[in-house]
């Protein structure tokens, strides 16, 4: 059993090695020379350097666009889920007719790639004058986030016993009430587990972002295809924007991975 034991936690120690290499990785190539960053094969001996990472977060447009991104993320959540958690609540306590169907439809929306629907989006855009604008990227990924907020807080509540609301509904709560004081606070692991997974999702929003904006409504994704140019790639500086970039989402991961990891796993012995 000891032996057992011992391999899996190897094995587990393996797997979550090879998966944060890559961020590894990408963090050494940020303290590189371009020089050495461009090397084939890759050079492991070098004279580390901050200036890249210092350059990253010290120009006005990396600060740009990273307010850009903290802005449209938090205001399109925020919206996602004030709409999205009483479709939900909805769902999972009252069995609407066809709730089945209703749920797949909406959960069918992100399967169609965005390059299907890009072009009457811009269109559409163009005409409201939502093009490179906050109100225009917010619009859009509100809309792409609503289902995976109805989806996976429908799951999280359908493990809440439905004499909870029965009672609340006895006591003289109205469903609002109900629903902000007794099955949210009772949620909080899986409200937290589809808030980070939304924001990763939208942080991370690459497609339409690019297609949509500009440099007044760019989010970082759009700032790091700029290192992009017609000589090639500069990889060094690459590296460090994209550390710079995933570092907020990476450090509020870790402050709420408790309850991250309570919200993946719950109801799961139910």
């Amino acid at each position: 059993m000891q032996r057992h034991r011992t391999i899996a936690n190897v094995l587990a120690y393996l797997v979550s090695f090879l998966i944060f290499f890559p961020i590894l990785w990408t963090a050494i190539t940020g303290l590189k020379l371009e020089v050495d960053a461009m090397r084939i094969p890759p050079k492991i001996l070098f004279h580390p350097t901050i200036a890249h990472y210092a350059e990253a977060l010290l120009a006005s447009n990396y600060a740009h666009y990273a307010v850009n991104s903290l802005t449209i993320v938090g205001i399109s959540l925020a919206i996602a889920l004030t709409l999205g958690i009483p479709a939900a609540y909805s769902i999972a306590f009252y069995k609407l007719k066809q709730a089945k169907n209703f749920l797949f439809f909406i959960l069918s929306t992100k399967f169609m790639p965005g390059v299907a629907i890009i072009v009457p989006i811009y269109i559409l855009w163009t005409k409201f004058h939502l093009i490179d604008t906050k109100i225009g990227l917010i619009i859009m990924y509100t809309a792409l986030s609503i289902p995976l907020v109805v989806w996976l807080m429908r799951s999280f509540f359908i493990d809440i016993p439905f004499e909870i609301v029965e009672a609340g509904l006895i006591d003289g709560l109205s469903h609002l009430q109900i629903l902000c004081y007794i099955i949210i606070p009772l949620s909080l692991p899986g409200l937290a587990t589809t808030a980070i997974l939304c924001t990763v999702f939208c942080w991370n929003e690459f497609f339409f972002a690019v297609s949509l904006t500009q440099f007044s409504a760019g989010t970082l994704p759009v700032y790091m295809s700029s290192f992009m140019t017609t000589k090639g790639q500069v990889w060094a500086s690459l590296a460090a924007v994209t550390i710079c970039g995933m570092a907020p989402i990476l450090i509020a991961g870790w402050i709420i991975q408790k309850g991250l990891l309570k919200g993946l796993t719950f109801g799961a012995l139910r």
